[in-house]
């Protein structure tokens, strides 16, 4: 019974440590993209006018539109239209801050907070959150090559973090 206590207790702090450092990335990474919404606010989503939006709860369905219902569709449709050409740059500008921020995060994962490899663990986690989340929000740009480059900078940073992570590291002890 004594030999298997200080196995459970061990084991279970191995558990504990596990989940810290999932939930430490994940608060990361949440922390990374609620501050760049609150620094870097997306353009303003156009509301759908109220007159159209009633004319579904109409009991008697009609074929044609008012003037009125017909005008408000077309400045509903510009204003999605610009709507949708203003979050593109904005996906684009969002993709790359988010990119600096999970490099920032990897790095100091893998130099100042070493000595505490927990801490480090649960802040490179972070950082590989944000970048999946600059890789998404580039995908959102509609710019092929834009895109690419957010990929292959995910890639090189990918390829950066595992050899210094898994090879170096092991290489060092």
């Amino acid at each position: 019974m004594d030999t298997k206590e200080p196995y459970l207790k061990d084991l279970m702090g191995h558990i504990m440590q596990i989940i810290y450092v999932i939930f430490l990335g994940i608060i990361i990474a949440v922390f990374c993209g609620l501050g760049i919404e609150t620094f870097y606010p997306a353009p303003t989503t156009p509301i759908y006018p109220t007159i159209l939006q009633n004319q579904q709860y109409k009991t008697v369905p009609t074929t044609t539109q008012t003037a009125e219902e017909l005008a408000a569709q077309k400045s509903y449709d510009d204003a999605q239209a610009k709507y949708n050409e203003d979050m593109k740059p904005h996906s684009r500008n969002v993709s790359i801050i988010a990119l600096v921020l999970s490099v920032i995060a990897l790095a100091l994962s893998l130099t100042v907070l070493m000595r505490w490899e927990v801490i480090a663990n649960g802040v490179m986690l972070g950082g590989v959150f944000t970048l999946g989340y600059s890789i998404i929000q580039g995908m959102m740009t509609e710019d092929t090559r834009f895109r690419f480059v957010m990929v292959t900078a995910g890639v090189l940073v990918a390829l950066v973090l595992g050899y210094y992570k898994f090879i170096k590291q092991r290489e060092a002890k």
